[in-house]
């Protein structure tokens, strides 16, 4: 385009993926070009390509919220930079979409709580359930015939690590007389963990005041909305990962400095437990660990990392990373027969992991791995990221490849 109109009338009718601007134009400038765009599209990547811009000018334009930009002298950065920014964007989509399912779901939690007693009970002073609204036995996947009948058999529904607090929570209330709210873990009789909401409420009898209070419990089932703040939380952390290696990917040059600053900010940044980096050896047919970040130098001593399959007890999912060319997950630790070190993983608190194969010319050079605390941690859309990223850690393995080598021939 070469007008101000032009490129409005593009952004509006065509709606394009990204934006490529030079910096100067006859008819238009790429300054007033990224302003227009931020405008109407603020999520849009947008890239200038120059021949003339300096640093200087580079960086005010990054400021205004330029994504990148890429001299003419150096178009090779161009491809690199496009696919890079159509990922960020499109994890930026992701994440926004994310939040705007947590904003309905708590702009409907908010709603049910001011309209609506989602479930309730009536417990007397000894702990026993006088009556309940007919959701209750919904919310805990029972029969009316299969409901608790006091505080005590309630109790038992609970997640042995939430008891404790339940009933301290309890007992500060009867003391004190006053309103108490706790959310806490509930075994649905059918199978499976709900999050729980309750608010206990003294419940003052009318006929005599000095009666023994009676207690009245508000309960709601809130998983969906964990689940979508714990989703956001881990995309959030992918994220800073993945955007904090490629900064790094951007002005790294060496190879070890690349494989120990990557492991750093998986650990600092995605609040991974352990991150490790190896290459493969051929020779001695095993993944050799070069850098990490987070772990004990014994728990590599320990683990398994052959390449050759017929040796059971060195063969892990790092040798099945290499060897299928996959990634390998493991989305509990203790009970995957895969894992050959699940007793040392979970003293370690390791609870899920996977290995990224690094692949250069179709050949597993390396393997990525990190390790999760929480169970479960490397779903569809973390894994879809994360294999963006192992393939960017594999292209400036490639690159950094073929530099050392040109300077070898040049010297």
């Amino acid at each position: 385009m070469q007008t101000e109109a032009d490129f409005r009338r593009e952004l509006d009718e065509f709606q394009p993926h990204l934006v490529i601007s030079d910096f100067s134009m006859p008819q238009f400038s790429g300054p007033r070009a990224l302003a227009i765009a931020r405008e109407s599209r603020a999520d849009i990547p947008f890239i200038f390509i120059s021949g003339t811009i300096g640093e200087n000018v580079a960086v005010d334009m990054m400021k205004a919220g330029a994504d990148d930009y890429v001299m003419k002298n150096n178009l090779a950065r161009l491809l690199p930079a496009l696919e890079r920014e159509l990922r960020e964007a499109e994890v930026r989509r992701g994440r926004r979409l994310a939040e705007q399912r947590l904003k309905e779901s708590e702009a409907g939690l908010h709603r049910a709580q001011v309209m609506a007693k989602i479930a309730h009970v009536i417990t007397g002073a000894d702990g026993s359930f006088e009556r309940w609204s007919d959701t209750l036995p919904q919310l805990i996947g029972a029969e009316p015939a299969q409901m608790p009948r006091s505080t005590r058999e309630w109790l038992d529904l609970l997640h042995p690590d939430d008891r404790e607090r339940f009933r301290a929570t309890a007992i500060e209330a009867g003391r004190a007389g006053m309103r108490k709210d706790l959310e806490y873990r509930l075994r649905r009789v059918g199978g499976g963990w709900s999050q729980v909401r309750q608010v206990i409420e003294p419940l003052q009898s009318q006929a005599d005041s000095e009666a023994e209070t009676r207690w009245f419990s508000t309960l709601q089932d809130v998983t969906e909305h964990r689940l979508a703040e714990e989703k956001i939380l881990r995309l959030t952390r992918v994220y800073a990962v993945l955007s904090g290696i490629n900064a790094l990917i951007v002005r790294v040059r060496d190879r070890d400095e690349l494989f120990r600053d990557a492991c750093r900010i998986a650990v600092e940044a995605g609040k991974f437990k352990l991150a490790w980096l190896g290459v493969v050896d051929r020779e001695a047919a095993r993944v050799k660990p070069v850098a990490w970040h987070g772990g004990e130098e014994d728990y590599f001593r320990l683990m398994p990392l052959g390449l050759n399959e017929s040796i059971p007890e060195q063969y892990g999912l790092a040798g099945r990373a290499v060897r299928e060319r996959r990634a390998m997950v493991a989305e509990d630790m203790t009970k995957d027969p895969r894992v050959l070190l699940r007793k040392e993983a979970l003293e370690r608190d390791f609870h899920s992991l996977v290995m990224l194969p690094l692949l250069v010319s179709e050949e597993v050079v390396g393997v990525l791995a990190l390790y999760a605390t929480e169970v479960g941690f490397f779903d569809e859309e973390e894994m879809k990221l994360l294999i963006e990223l192992s393939g960017d850690i594999s292209f400036a393995l490639d690159h950094i490849a073929k530099a050392e080598k040109l300077d070898y021939l040049a010297y």
